[in-house]
C-alpha cells in the first residue's frame, strides 16, 4: 500500500503538471486521455493489492471517481459505486489486470459521454 501511495503522488504531480499546460502544448483530450489511463491502472492496482476483506470493489470504483473528480470529470452512466457493475466492466477489468489496459480505459471514457451521445 506504500508503494502505491507514493504512485498516487507521483501520478497526481504529474497529471498536475500537465493540467497546468495550455490546450495548445497538451490538448485537452490527451489531458482526458492522461487522467482515464491513471484512473484505470490506479483502481486495478488497488484491486490487485486487496487490502480489505469486503469491498474493494467499491473503493476501487470510489478511487476512478476520485481522480476524475479532482479534474472536474464524472461518469454520466454505465460506471457506479454501488451496485457492483458486471460485464463488460468486470471483464475489462480482468484484461486490465493481464496486461491489456484499454478496454478498461474505453469503458471508463464512453462513462463520462452524456447519455445523448
Amino acid at each position: 500500500m506504500e508503494a502505491l501511495g507514493r504512485e498516487i503522488e507521483r501520478g497526481f504531480s504529474g497529471l498536475d503538471s500537465a493540467y497546468q499546460q495550455p490546450n495548445s502544448v497538451v490538448s485537452k483530450a490527451q489531458k482526458l486521455r492522461y487522467i482515464v489511463s491513471f484512473a484505470a491502472a490506479i483502481s486495478v492496482k488497488f484491486l490487485v493489492i486487496h487490502p480489505y476483506a469486503d469491498g474493494n470493489g467499491h473503493m476501487s470504483r470510489f478511487i476512478v471517481f476520485a481522480i476524475l473528480g479532482k479534474y472536474g470529470y464524472r461518469p454520466y452512466r454505465n460506471l457506479r459505486i454501488d451496485p457492483r457493475p458486471e460485464s463488460p466492466y468486470t471483464d475489462h477489468v480482468r484484461a486490465h489486470i493481464f496486461g491489456d489496459p484499454v478496454p478498461l480505459e474505453t469503458y471508463i471514457y464512453q462513462c463520462l459521454l452524456p447519455e445523448s451521445t
